[in-house]
């Protein structure tokens, strides 16, 4: 043979061209060039061997027993590897170089390779360093020709470890998405080009009501509301043809039940499996929703407090113009709500005016707020000019200012009674008694002058209130407060100084109200101007609205603990009035029975208290005589105490829609707290009368008829510090209250369009008010309050989710002598309904859980049912009692409501009237 040495260039070049025409294709490949034949490799030297191996990866070459044949072995490998040639071949063996984790699967492999049946591996191998790469073995078994033909396996490795760290990397990173998609809070989904879910999460298919599976490849359209459907689609088009679009977008899905969800999608272009597709987080807004409901009603009650003002109320922005305005202010100025936004507060002050506005603007910027009123003159629309009195503050947004916010009031007249004070005692007189303000003059703290508007404020005549000091007019805890603000301003020599205090009236009644007062001369001696506003209806109206937001927020956790609490008690309650029916009277058992009972109707009642603080609930009205609900209701609080009751009740009272379950609370609350603040016995008084109230007499309630009871106790009586508390949730005085009696009162009152009031004097008692309106309907409603079941027959069908429920239920009815049939949910209750009819033994009854966790409920329930039976009867049933189809379930098709939970009383109180009707 040639030595390779002896080649030229051009011979070696011919040489390979010649090997690679051998190859089984046309290029040159790893596994081809393990297919040449042995004897061709026979006239290569070890440079061209390295050449060709070097060319193709990190070469060597092994004989079939697995022993390193050093002369074959490239330099390229040995570099991989860290080992030079020579340590390789002392190895010995070619194991020594594999990963003992790989080394099963390489002897597989090998032993493959030796048979002429080997395939591709990828393994580790042990560098000098002892760091570990990953190669790729490619080999095949060739047979050395000559005198000592020997059986070699010629083998290529590639260096992939950067190929399989990008692989692993690869796959943590999918397993990194999957764990966060799977585990969002938020829906997410892929869509391809033809609007199909190609990916959806756990997440969407519980808003769905639906599966993984089920979404799978299903079209979006399939989920969205059909009102939403174009809209969501030009979406996902503007997306894909990569046009501007909004990122987060609102829609409505629609559940299996048909139940629309509220929810808001992130969108954005991506890419799967090669093909252009949208990405889309889905967020569940419902919440959201009815949080910005809850929002707007509680602006839309702001507004109205804005409209009603008597006072200027405004915001401006910092170059001057007028943003909003309420009507008074509107109106005063000659100006429409339209012209909103162009009116210029530079266009309303002369230039001296408008000057002062300036100075006065920048130093509120400064501060924050104004800390005393000043005074413009403003100019009307027609020309007209009239003074004001102005405080405002700035309002800030995420800590930044973005305008200015302020009240005024009209104070022209004052101006000019103010300017009559110095002119003319004639002048004066005129003007300050015209006014709407009451107006005094206070020297010594003694009342040296008032208007006939202040004297009639406090109930007095001009002589009467003229002959008192001061403090005798003011609330006794307020009038150290009063005297050191009126010696201080005296004192100061201030020139305007406006504080708030409560006066009392001639008859008691206390008076809110808000003094300017100014410093003047008055017969030669230091006196101070008093300008006094009745600001009591404003006081009230703002009290209102706080306990009306403290209710609201109270109702959002009632309303979730009551449904699951409710089906609770309902398995109790049954079971134990199912055990009672075994039980024989007089024994242990039947006597723990009806202890259970007791304490099970105690945790009911706990419950219905909770309940009453739902949002958005109604009472299930009744028209009713409130004598006889009244009555009762105290007699039965009172049973075995040391008080009695006093009644006063009118004659021919007016009849009342109640729920009568509710006022009887109320009425039980009132006299148990009034017999606990008599603790050594005593007489609670009660009286009920006709009342027709006058517009703006209660600030709460409309003009027009009502029934007033009044509940009056000589007990204890309330702190004053206590009394703007008593009606707030989770507060008492006593330790062993659960503070919600009273609550309970006001809230319920309430949602009867009501008003309940408290006054009270320590050591002496209070006095509960409760104003009902009355109804013009007459007619008595019937009430069945038996508390004996009755046995009935018939077949009746019963849906509910909660297993327990329907099993101790299903056991009620079959003891009171019903056939029962049972569902879980409103598909299922279909079919058994209509099997029922298709054998001719239709129900007679249905009773239907409103609510039905990922299925259809009762509404929805009852709709099917009507299709194939127009006349069925169905009794609607909820843990939520006071939802409004609770409330009203007439309109939505039923003949009755029962409220979770009930014992075997209610279900045979229930069923008897709808089975009489068939």
């Amino acid at each position: 043979m040639t030595s390779m040495s002896r080649l030229t260039k051009t011979q070696l070049i011919d040489k390979v061209s010649v090997l690679q025409k051998k190859l089984d294709g046309s290029a040159c490949s790893v596994l081809q060039f393990a297919r040449l034949e042995a004897g061709d490799l026979d006239g290569l030297s070890n440079c061209l061997i390295s050449e060709l191996a070097g060319t193709f990866g990190y070469g060597l070459v092994m004989e079939a027993t697995g022993k390193l044949s050093g002369d074959r072995l490239n330099m390229i490998f040995s570099e991989i590897s860290g080992y030079s040639v020579e340590e390789i071949s002392e190895l010995g063996e070619w194991k020594a170089l594999i990963y003992p984790d790989d080394m099963l699967h390489y002897r597989r492999h090998f032993n493959k390779l030796i048979t002429g049946h080997g395939d591709v591996l990828e393994f580790r191998i042990i560098c000098k360093d002892g760091s570990l790469k990953w190669v790729r073995d490619i080999g095949r078994p060739q047979k050395r020709k000559g005198a000592h033909a020997q059986l070699i396996i010629l083998g290529v490795l590639q260096d992939v470890n950067d190929f399989k760290e990008a692989e692993y990397a690869q796959s943590e990173s999918q397993d990194n998405f999957r764990l966060l998609a799977e585990n969002a809070h938020d829906g997410l989904i892929i869509i391809d080009s033809e609007f199909r879910l190609v990916y959806a999460n756990q997440r969407i298919a519980v808003m769905a009501g639906s599966t993984v599976e089920a979404l799978h490849n299903c079209n979006v359209d399939d989920i969205i509301h059909v009102d939403e459907k174009i809209n969501v689609n030009n979406y996902l088009k503007s997306i894909i043809a990569r046009l501007e679009v909004p990122f987060q977008f609102q829609t409505i899905l629609v559940r299996n039940d048909g139940v629309p969800v509220p929810v808001e999608l992130s969108a954005a272009e991506t890419f799967w499996e090669g093909q252009t597709a949208v990405a889309a987080i889905v967020r569940d807004i419902a919440e959201r929703k009815m949080q910005e409901q809850v929002l707007k009603d509680t602006l839309e009650r702001y507004r109205a407090l804005f409209d009603r003002s008597t006072s200027w109320v405004f915001i401006y922005d910092f170059r001057g113009t007028i943003l909003e305005a309420n009507g008074v202010m509107l109106s005063t100025l000659g100006y429409s709500k339209n012209e909103l936004g162009q009116i210029k507060i530079a266009e309303l002050l002369d230039r001296g005016e408008y000057a002062k506005f300036e100075t006065d603007t920048e130093k509120l910027k400064k501060a924050g707020k104004q800390e005393e009123p000043v005074e413009y003159t403003v100019r009307k629309k027609d020309g007209g000019t009239i003074c004001i009195e102005s405080e405002a503050s700035v309002i800030y947004e995420k800590g930044k200012p973005i305008a200015i916010q302020g009240i005024a009031r009209d104070i022209t007249e004052r101006k000019k009674a103010e300017e009559s004070l110095y002119e003319s005692e004639e002048k004066y007189r005129e003007v300050v008694e015209r006014t709407n303000d009451g107006i005094c003059i206070i020297q010594d703290m003694q009342i040296a002058f008032a208007n006939t508007t202040f004297a009639r404020m406090l109930e007095y005549n001009v002589e009467e209130l003229t002959a008192k000091k001061l403090l005798d007019c003011i609330e006794p805890d307020s009038a150290q407060s009063v005297a050191s603000t009126i010696s201080s301003f005296f004192n100061d020599r201030k020139k305007a100084l406006r504080f708030e205090a409560t006066f009392v009236s001639k008859s008691g009644t206390k008076k809110d109200v808000e003094l300017n007062v100014s410093y003047i001369q008055f017969e030669g001696k230091p006196a101070a101007l008093g300008f006094i506003r009745d600001i009591t209806e404003k006081r009230q109206i703002e009290k209102e609205l706080q306990n009306s937001q403290k209710f609201e927020s109270i109702g959002v956790l009632a309303g979730g603990i009551a449904h699951d609490f409710n089906n609770i008690l309902t398995a109790i309650l049954g079971n134990i009035s199912l055990g009672l029916t075994e039980a024989e009277k007089g024994t242990k058992i039947y006597d723990s029975l009806q202890s259970a009972l007791k304490a099970s109707k105690r945790a009911r009642n706990l419950t219905q208290q909770l309940i009453t603080f739902s949002k958005g609930g109604s009472p299930v009205m009744q028209t009713t005589s409130i004598a006889d609900v009244v009555r009762d209701s105290a007699h039965f609080a009172l049973h075995g105490a040391n008080v009695v009751c006093s009644f006063e009740l009118e004659d021919n009272l007016w009849k009342v829609a109640i729920d009568t379950g509710q006022i009887s609370q109320v009425i039980n609350n009132l006299v148990l707290n009034a017999a606990q603040a008599m603790p050594d016995g005593g007489t609670v008084d009660i009286s009920v009368a006709n009342v027709r109230l006058k517009k703006g007499e209660v600030v709460s309630l409309r003009a027009g008829r009502y029934i007033k009871i009044v509940i009056k106790d000589t007990g204890s009586g309330i702190d004053d510090k206590d009394l703007p508390k008593i009606f707030d949730p989770f507060f008492s005085t006593r330790q062993s209250s659960s503070g919600l009696g009273l609550a309970t009162c006001y809230s319920i009152i309430k949602q009867h369009k009501g008003h309940i009031s408290v006054e009270s004097t320590v050591g002496k008692g209070s006095a509960f008010s409760i104003l009902l309106p009355a109804t013009e309907n007459d007619e008595v409603e019937s009430q069945n309050d038996t508390d004996e079941s009755v046995l009935g027959s018939g077949n009746i069908l019963l849906m509910d989710d909660d297993p327990i429920v329907l099993k101790v239920a299903v056991q009620i009815l079959s003891t009171l002598g019903y056939t029962v049939a049972s569902a879980v949910n409103g598909q299922e209750a279909t079919e058994v309904f209509k099997a029922a009819r298709d054998k001719n033994e239709p129900f007679d009854a249905v009773i239907l859980d409103l609510t039905i966790v990922g299925g259809m409920g009762g509404v929805e329930t009852l709709k099917k049912l009507k299709e194939l039976d127009p006349n069925v009867k169905a009794i609607v049933s909820s843990g939520y009692s006071n939802v409004p189809v609770m409330a009203n379930y007439r309109e939505y098709g039923f003949v009755d409501c029962m409220a979770k939970p009930y014992v075997m009383a209610d279900l045979s109180k229930k069923l008897l009237p709808v089975l009489k009707e068939k």
